[in-house]
């Protein structure tokens, strides 16, 4: 099991080397204070999905999450998640081809969230919350899905945008593929 979550040597150096800066550069402006959720945890077999939204691999990763109150009911949420994925047979994350089942390889992203509702912590604040299994499969039925923020951190949400997105996969041989709340370059494929 520990052996999906580690990336390759290899793999962490192509991301690190050619990821762009995190967004969280661009989200400062949300942040007010100390955060009131600052948690990180191991989420393993979530569904990935490529540009037109089908869904090509499975991820598991480490998310760090932050979430602060930006006035009544608003919050401000940054999530960034370092992790593996494993590919399902058939069309590739960035529609240029196709990608082979088990293609393995991995990732590195971060999303700025603005959320209205109410706040309502079923899980800590602070700390490592453990390891969630989804337990996804291909059609995105999940095992649970308490592995989101919305989950574990809100009784009711209001209103839920993407201030900004921006994610590197990378699978040694096969492609990179960079991905932004508003572009996508390269693709993984073979």
């Amino acid at each position: 099991m520990l052996r999906r979550v580690v990336l390759s040597a290899l793999t962490i150096a192509v991301l690190v080397v050619n990821t762009p800066a995190p967004a969280e550069a661009a989200a400062e402006p949300c942040r007010v204070g100390a955060p009131i959720v600052n948690v990180t945890e191991t989420v393993l077999n979530v569904v990935d999905v490529g540009l037109d939204g089908h869904i090509w691999a499975l991820d598991d990763y480490g998310s760090w999450l932050r979430i602060w109150r930006t006035g009544p009911d608003r919050y401000c949420v940054i999530e960034h998640a370092v992790g593996s994925f494993t590919a399902f047979a058939g069309a590739s994350p960035a529609l240029t081809g196709t990608v082979a089942e088990g293609r393995k390889g991995g990732f590195v992203g971060t999303t700025t969230y603005r959320v209205t509702g109410t706040f309502s912590p079923k899980a800590a604040q602070t700390g490592y919350l453990g390891l969630i299994d989804a337990g996804c499969d291909r059609e995105e039925n999940c095992a649970t899905f308490d592995y989101r923020f919305t989950e574990q951190y809100f009784a009711t949400v209001d209103s839920f945008d993407i201030d900004s997105f921006n994610a590197a996969y990378a699978s040694p041989r096969h492609g990179r593929w960079i991905q932004t709340i508003d572009s996508s370059t390269g693709d993984i494929v073979g």
